[in-house]
């Protein structure tokens, strides 16, 4: 019976290439079961750091409201909304919404009144129709101001503490520190001795060379250099504040682990796995120390070697010798080394 079959089927060509066909379309999409999740990993680049960019874009929101006033545009700073939002919920920012922050940037806004101003001349006739000169003409705008954090505090009725807390959150001068410009880090080599004190799950102090500016970084993975996870949302609105937006652009930085000051550079966009709920982004940041390798191609990155060499205070002749072929503060796109 069954060679009758195989005969049947084998003198049939039609029904050969339907069976061919079934068993390519199974055999494809047992493949993409296979493949979806190492696609996802790959597509993780793509996922929009949403917490931060909602305060971003509450805060933009809230100035087109009143973009019109007296005195143009205003700017309200993303990083104050935050601040305040943060004391409010205590740093629990799962359920925020662009209309939400919207609404609490608003409150940085403040009508002190109305104003004439002069917007051009209309002319002035004779009984015959004729032009004897001109008169000013008048428009009536609105004119606006940006409270501080310490007013925003007082008009939403925060107790002293939680002011203090606001403050203390802000940062103030202890934000920056005196290295700015050109770092004093050690350039300490990562595979013999920064990897072993820098250990997965180990939290650090991460200071931008160029700005001075500090934020708090969790190691969550990596072996050929740490990838990194700010460890709350304000580090990372911090750490977007920076870059000026999320960008693969390379930059010295200083970390401090157990006291001691090691030169390192670090990229600023989102990307791969993400193991801190909650803190801002998706994904996470790559840290390069000296003669750290890349994930792609297992080779040192010679922009982040220059931006690690910055940070300890000097560059090594061979490095100069090459510097007109690189960018040391790159405009780059997103690329697949990192």
């Amino acid at each position: 019976m069954w060679i009758k079959v195989a005969f049947f089927v084998v003198s049939n060509p039609r029904i050969v290439v339907k069976i061919i066909v079934a068993a390519t379309l199974v055999f494809l999409f047992f493949l993409l079961l296979l493949i979806a999740p190492f696609a996802l990993l790959i597509s993780a680049p793509l996922s929009p750091p949403s917490m931060v960019d909602i305060y971003v874009q509450g805060t933009d929101r809230a100035e087109q409201l009143t973009a019109d006033g007296y005195y143009g545009k205003l700017e309200i700073d993303p990083m104050d909304v935050l601040t305040i939002s943060a004391v409010l919920r205590k740093q629990d920012f799962s359920s925020a919404s662009v209309r939400r922050v919207q609404n609490l940037a608003g409150s940085f806004i403040e009508k002190t009144g109305y104003r004439d101003k002069k917007v051009g001349y209309d002319p002035v006739f004779d009984e015959e129709g004729n032009v004897i000169g001109q008169t000013p003409r008048y428009e009536t705008f609105p004119v606006y101001r940006i409270r501080n954090i310490e007013e925003v505090a007082s008009v939403l009725g925060f107790t002293e503490e939680e002011k203090r807390w606001a403050m203390e959150m802000r940062g103030g001068d202890r934000q920056f520190t005196n290295i700015v410009g050109v770092g004093s880090g050690a350039a300490l080599d990562w595979w013999t001795q920064v990897r072993h004190i820098f250990p997965r799950g180990m939290e650090v102090s991460v200071t931008d060379v160029t700005t001075g500016r500090s934020f708090r970084m969790r190691r969550t993975g990596g072996r050929n250099h740490a990838d990194s996870e700010p460890v709350t949302i304000m580090d990372a609105m911090t750490i977007r504040d920076i870059w000026g937006e999320w960008s693969w652009n390379r930059r010295p930085v200083i970390v401090e682990i157990d006291g001691q000051l090691i030169a390192a550079s670090m990229n600023g966009m989102p990307h791969g796995f993400d193991t801190i709920p909650g803190n801002g982004i998706t994904g996470h940041l790559c840290i390069h120390f000296r003669h750290s390798w890349t994930h792609v191609g297992n080779r040192e990155c010679m922009e982040h070697q220059a931006m690690v060499l910055r940070a300890s205070g000097y560059i090594f002749d061979q490095v100069s010798r090459t510097a007109e072929a690189y960018d040391f503060t790159p405009e780059h796109g997103p690329e697949t080394i990192r």
